[in-house]
Parts: C-alpha cells; sequence; structure tokens
C-alpha cells in the first residue's frame, strides 16, 4: 500500500512538472498562439458599391501586427447570372504582391463575410492595398461599404475604384495572429500556479468542508478575474490597466485578510465587515466617479454648505448660491464618461490639478430641510481637504472616505452589540447598492448605520437577562432622537420598542408601557424640532439672504395695464396629489401603489440589490448578482437561525411586519405627493435602495432552534468576496470601456 501511494504521488509530481514546463514555455515563448479579429463596429448601414468585369476596387489597409490569419470582405447581391472568378490580393506600397488569390464568384456568400486564407508576414503601422479586379467574368456584383467611423481598424481610408475616391471604405475584416500580451502571460502563470498546487495539494486543500469551500471559491474567483483580465476590459488609456491591477490587488487583499482569520478559526462577523466593508467601499468610491450615485451633486454641495459654517466663511451670497472654491465648481459631470473617469483618477492619484482657493458662487442655491446630523461626515471631510489644500478630486474623495469611515465605526459596533443575526448584518453590508450608497456623499449613509445601530441596540436590551436600566434607555432615548428625523419614512421603526418585554423595565406594566410611549415621543419631538421650528436643520446653516424680487422692483410704480386679448389656461384642479386629494381619492392611491408593483417590482429587487448602481442605469450588473445576493442573505439567515436564548415571539414579528409595511408605505407616500400626477396609475421615483433599511429588521424573524443547522460562515464569507469581485468587474468594465 505504502509503494503504490509513492507511485502515485510521484506521478503526479511529474505531471506537475510537465504541466509546470509547459506553462512556463507558452509564457515566455515568441511564437504566435494568440487570434484576434479586427472587425467592422456595425452592419447596419452597409450600402453596395457596384462592380463588373474590368473595375479596379482598391482598399488601402494599416495593419497594427505583423501576421495575418484572414482576410474577409462582404458582398451583399449579385446579379443571378453573374459567374467568373475575382483575383483579390494585398500588395504593399512598393506595389510588391504579398498575397493574391482567385475566387469563383458562385462560391462568395451573400450578406456576410466571405473568409480567405492568408497566413502571410507583414510589417506592422505600414501602408497596404487590399485590390480587388477580375478579367473573366459576367453580370454585377455588389460589394459592401460602410462609413468610416464603423469600419474596421485596418481599413479607415476610403476605398478607391478605378482611380476615384469613394465616400466610404469597403467592408473588410481580418483574422490575425500574435505573440501573448503580458495580460495572457499573467493569466497563464496564475493557472499554471493553480493546477500545480491542485495536483501536489490536492488532499490538504480539500482536507475539509471549511477547506473545500475556500478552495472552491478562490478558485471561481480567480477564474472570474482571469476572464475578465483577457476579454472584459479594453485598455483605451494608460492608467486602465494599473487601475485594474489595483483593483485585483483590492481582492487578493481582502482574500487574504479572510484567509487568515478563518485558518486562525476567529469567526467574528465584525472583523470580517470591517476588512470588506473598508476596502470594497474604498473600491467604490473609486471607481464610481463623482456623483454616480443619486442627487450626489446635491449632497455634495449641502455638505460644502457645512463646511462652510465649521470653518466660519460666508456660506452662500446674496441670491442664497453657496460658496465653493474656484476649483470645485469646474467638475461638474453627471452623465460620467471613460475619459471624465479616467481624468478624475487621475487628478485623484497624482493631484497635480488646479487647487484654486477662490470662493466663488456655486450653481446650488437650495437648501436642504434635514438634520444638520446627516452631512457631519461628509463636511468633515470636505473641510480636512481644504485645510490640506486638495484639489477637487481628492477633496470629494476624502468627503467620500469620511462618510465610509463614519459607517464602518458605527455598524462595527452594531454587530457587537446584536446577540444574534450578525451575519446577517454582514451580508446586508455586502449588498454593492449599500457600498455604493456608504462609500458616496449621500446623506443615506447616516441613516443606514443608525438604522443598524438602532435594531442592534433594541434586540440586545429584548434579550438580556437582567432588567433594563436607565442608562440603558437613556442611550436608546438618543439613539432615536438621533435616528428618526434621519429620514420621517423610517419614523415607524421607533415603534418597535414595544418589543421590549415590559418585565424587562418594570414589575408594573403601566410603568413598562410609559416608558415606551415616553421614547416614541422622543422620536415625535425630535421630527417637532427638526421639520417644524428647524431646530438642528440645515435650513438654519445659510447666510442671510438679501436680493428682492427683481421683476417686483422693476413693475414698482408701474399702473397696471389690460390687455384687449386674453389667453386662458385650463389649469387643473391637482397638478400633483396632495395629502387632501388622497384622502378624497383613496382608490387613487391604492390603485397606483398596486401597478407600481405590478410593473416595477423586479426594478425594485434589482436596484435594491446593486444591478443598477446609482442612477448610471444604463451600467448595469447582471441580474445573477441580484440572485447571489438573495443566496448570501438566506445563508446568512439559516446561519444565524436558531441563535440567543430569547426569540422575538410571534407577536413580536407580526409587529415588525407591520412597522416595516408601514415604513414602506412612508416611502410610496412621499413619492406619490412628489412625483405623480393623479391620473398616474403608478407611482414615479420609488428607487430600490429605499428598501435597503426594511432588510435590517430580519432578525427579528429568527426561529429559536436546539440543533445546529450545519451552516458555516465560511460559505457566506466567500460568497460575499465572489460577489463583490463580480459586482467591481462589471462597474469597471463598463465605464472604462464606455
Amino acid at each position: 500500500m505504502y509503494k503504490k501511494k509513492e507511485f502515485i504521488w510521484v506521478i503526479r509530481f511529474i505531471m506537475a512538472a510537465v504541466v509546470l514546463v509547459a506553462g512556463l514555455f507558452f509564457v515566455f515563448s515568441k511564437k504566435y498562439f494568440d487570434t484576434g479579429y479586427d472587425l467592422i463596429r456595425s452592419f447596419d448601414s452597409i450600402k453596395p458599391i457596384e462592380y463588373q468585369q474590368g473595375d479596379t476596387l482598391e482598399q488601402e489597409m494599416t495593419f497594427a501586427v505583423d501576421k495575418i490569419r484572414s482576410v474577409g470582405i462582404c458582398v451583399v447581391d449579385r446579379v443571378y447570372d453573374s459567374t467568373g472568378k475575382l483575383d483579390i490580393s494585398i500588395v504593399d506600397k512598393k506595389n510588391e504582391l504579398i498575397w493574391q488569390e482567385l475566387i469563383d464568384i458562385g462560391s462568395l456568400q451573400l450578406q456576410s463575410i466571405t473568409w480567405f486564407d492568408v497566413r502571410q508576414y507583414v510589417e506592422p503601422q505600414q501602408n497596404y492595398v487590399l485590390r480587388i479586379s477580375s478579367d473573366d467574368m459576367t453580370g454585377t456584383l455588389y460589394i459592401g461599404s460602410v462609413e468610416s467611423g464603423n469600419s474596421s481598424d485596418a481599413a479607415r481610408e476610403n476605398a478607391i475604384k478605378n482611380g476615384e475616391e469613394l465616400y466610404d471604405p469597403i467592408v473588410v475584416e481580418t483574422a490575425f495572429s500574435t505573440r501573448l500580451d503580458k495580460r495572457m502571460q499573467i493569466i497563464l502563470l496564475v493557472w499554471v500556479f493553480v493546477a500545480v498546487l491542485y495536483l501536489l495539494g490536492f488532499e490538504r486543500l480539500f482536507l475539509n468542508r471549511k477547506r473545500t469551500i475556500i478552495t472552491l471559491s478562490l478558485t471561481a474567483d480567480i477564474l472570474l478575474i482571469s476572464i475578465y483580465f483577457r476579454a472584459g476590459f479594453v485598455f483605451r488609456d494608460s492608467l486602465n490597466y494599473p487601475m485594474f491591477v489595483g483593483v485585483v490587488a483590492a481582492f487578493l487583499a481582502v482574500a487574504g485578510i479572510y484567509l487568515f482569520l478563518l485558518f486562525k478559526n476567529i469567526d467574528k462577523a465584525e472583523l470580517f465587515f470591517v476588512v470588506s466593508t473598508l476596502i470594497f467601499g474604498c473600491v467604490y468610491s473609486v471607481v464610481l466617479p463623482p456623483y454616480s450615485m443619486p442627487d450626489e451633486e446635491f449632497h455634495f454641495a449641502q455638505a460644502y454648505r457645512l463646511s462652510n459654517m465649521i470653518m466660519g466663511q460666508p456660506i452662500n451670497d446674496a441670491d442664497g448660491y453657496i460658496y465653493m472654491r474656484e476649483c470645485d465648481i469646474n467638475y461638474r459631470e453627471l452623465c460620467p464618461n471613460n475619459s471624465y473617469t479616467i481624468d478624475m483618477i487621475k487628478s485623484l492619484i497624482r493631484g497635480d490639478q488646479d487647487r484654486s482657493e477662490k470662493m466663488l458662487p456655486s450653481e446650488c442655491q437650495r437648501v436642504a430641510a434635514v438634520p444638520v446630523t446627516m452631512y457631519i461626515p461628509q463636511a468633515a471631510g470636505i473641510t480636512l481637504g481644504r485645510l490640506l489644500h486638495v484639489n477637487y478630486a481628492r477633496l470629494i474623495f476624502m468627503s467620500r472616505l469620511m462618510s465610509l469611515f463614519v459607517f464602518v465605526f458605527i455598524v462595527y459596533w452594531a454587530i457587537r452589540l446584536i446577540p444574534y443575526g450578525k451575519w446577517i448584518f454582514f451580508a446586508i453590508c455586502q449588498i454593492p447598492m449599500l457600498l455604493e450608497t456608504v462609500s458616496s456623499c449621500s446623506y443615506d449613509t447616516l441613516i443606514l448605520a443608525f438604522a443598524f445601530l438602532f435594531i442592534a441596540y433594541l434586540l440586545k436590551l429584548c434579550t438580556q437577562t437582567g432588567r433594563v436600566t436607565r442608562r440603558q434607555i437613556l442611550v436608546l432615548a438618543v439613539v432615536i432622537f438621533i435616528f428618526a428625523p434621519l429620514k420621517p419614512v423610517y419614523a415607524p421603526f421607533t415603534a418597535l420598542v414595544f418589543l421590549l418585554p415590559d418585565q424587562s423595565i418594570s414589575e408594573e406594566k403601566r410603568k413598562s408601557r410609559g416608558c415606551k410611549i415616553m421614547l416614541i415621543s422622543v422620536a415625535a419631538v425630535s421630527l417637532l424640532l427638526i421639520y417644524k421650528y428647524s431646530i438642528g436643520s440645515m435650513s438654519q446653516v445659510r447666510s442671510d439672504v438679501i436680493s428682492t424680487n427683481a421683476e417686483a422692483v422693476q413693475n414698482a410704480g408701474k399702473t397696471l395695464s389690460l390687455d384687449t386679448t386674453y389667453q386662458i389656461a385650463n389649469n387643473k384642479p391637482y397638478l400633483w396629489p396632495s395629502l387632501e386629494y388622497a384622502i378624497e381619492n383613496p382608490l387613487n392611491l391604492i390603485e397606483s401603489l398596486m401597478g407600481s408593483f405590478i410593473v416595477y417590482a423586479d426594478e425594485y429587487w434589482l436596484a435594491m440589490t446593486g444591478c443598477g448602481l446609482g442612477h448610471l442605469w444604463d451600467w448595469r450588473n447582471p441580474t445573477y448578482i441580484g440572485i447571489m445576493i438573495l443566496m448570501l442573505l438566506y445563508i446568512s439567515y439559516r446561519k444565524d437561525n436558531g441563535q440567543g436564548n430569547a426569540i422575538v415571539s410571534l407577536r413580536g414579528r407580526l409587529w415588525s411586519i407591520l412597522m416595516v409595511a408601514a415604513s414602506l408605505f412612508g416611502v410610496f407616500l412621499a413619492m406619490y405627493l412628489s412625483y405623480s400626477k393623479p391620473e398616474d396609475k403608478v407611482i414615479g421615483g420609488v428607487q430600490g435602495r429605499y428598501m435597503l433599511p426594511l432588510l435590517i429588521v430580519l432578525p427579528f424573524f429568527l426561529k429559536k432552534n436546539a440543533h445546529d443547522n450545519g451552516r458555516t460562515s465560511t460559505e457566506i464569507i466567500m460568497l460575499s468576496l465572489t460577489v463583490q469581485i463580480l459586482s467591481i468587474l462589471n462597474i469597471a468594465m463598463q465605464i472604462w470601456n464606455y
């Protein structure tokens, strides 16, 4: 038996050596192993060129490689009696023949590319001519041509027929052979290493379930990166290549820390959360350019408003426009493309662009009537950047980074506080839409952070064995006071305090319920202070606006003159729905609500999971990423199910559902009153990201279970890594290739 094992080991060692030698040969060999294509960009507007016997059609071509495998042309039509042969050749600038072939006209495929075997070496970047002629044919051919903007890279010049230049080049494509480029060499080296590792360490890699999950997940992730690295990116700018390397380095850093923690048997969700959210949050804030998050340009301006106040500078001019540094005003790009994104990343890395400190009025005049607390992290980042005199790109990155740090700090403590449901919190924080939100200037960062903290602390009080102390009640009241006014549609969450067991507060039920009502009153007071009396509201963060109505000044002292003709506008009584309208017409609201779910339910789900990040709706992550996120949420729920000494009762879970429904209704009602017309049968303006806070109550639905459910954190961790790799690679591919 021992000799048999030794023999198998020798065979495996020999196979590993063969793989290693063969792989290194392919990596460092100068032979032609790679085939590529130079194709036209569109077949939508092909035009025919009439060709008969005696005509000469020439197409100038410039090849970027040194070995041509095949050349293809397109004949779109021919008359019925067309017969004979075509002479197709390639000549160099000295008119010396490089390749030639006689083609039977009957063998030409119509309205498709007909390929001809060339297999000739050429000089890269030198001019060649593809020539079509015939001294032996009858009838008429129609050869395809295409606009130069849609032609292949090799054929950009207009074709020449019988010495006269045409308006377009002909449809011509090439297949070529090249040596392996650096990207393919790296991919081969990686997979040679993986193959050798599998051959020599198979038993160790699959020693137990944990190692099996890790091995298979990392192998799949390496495959994903290889596919995108090989085929998914067009590196049109010199910075795209190192940026991709940086993204892969972030993946490797997270994977390395994950492996260290897993093999040290450290099973703390909060540590994995910090690693993943910090690193991937930074990646999101770099690869997604400024203002790719909905309303981010407005939130940045509001944070700037608060920064002006912090620095003791004038906040806005007499017309209400916010003062900003001159260099911070000139970069407004709400539909970022490839060149804009690359320029922003260059500016971020090098920091060598305009840093003018001159303060000028910006384009933003609006004031957000929301709590000041929502913009403190972003304003702190902007203030720090201004004190360091950084350029615009670094300023907005510092604002995003400070927002991310605050979120990580608060949610870290939330995960530590919550008695069970830790992996559910971790999984929710791996949703790409959430990561994009918390790594932007959006005020939703603090909403999400305090939603996590409120649910975690409440569940901690619900499950503790001892009596809830006055200090704990005070802490809960402070959290509610901050959380409730952040976004009033989520204020119903505060009613979850009724889940606190009466006996954990006081032996007297009257005192217990009085305490809960007091906590709800704290939320109500907080809402009134912000939205009725503007205490602690951003509406107070402004300089006096002393401008007058120019039209009123112009018309002052003038007598009213009446026109002899009048144009009466047929105004409808309700241009937009109001609360009065909703009360008078409740069926319209219900009909619009149901219509929204029928028409847009899939969009809400896809947008919530990050399949349509930000407002860049043309740049979408595939649907399977949303499916993987559902799987991640499911296995994290299964992992946490059965934990804890005191699970929320059935009545408590029903109350939780009611509060979630109330918040969801609040979201739709707010959009109904703001973005929907009375005649609409759907509610506009609802975005999937508004549903993210509703997921945070999932721990309330865990059931008590005595036996182990068999789930491990390894599955959750490795699947979350795969989700992030897929999401970031798709974002990068769409932005860099835009």
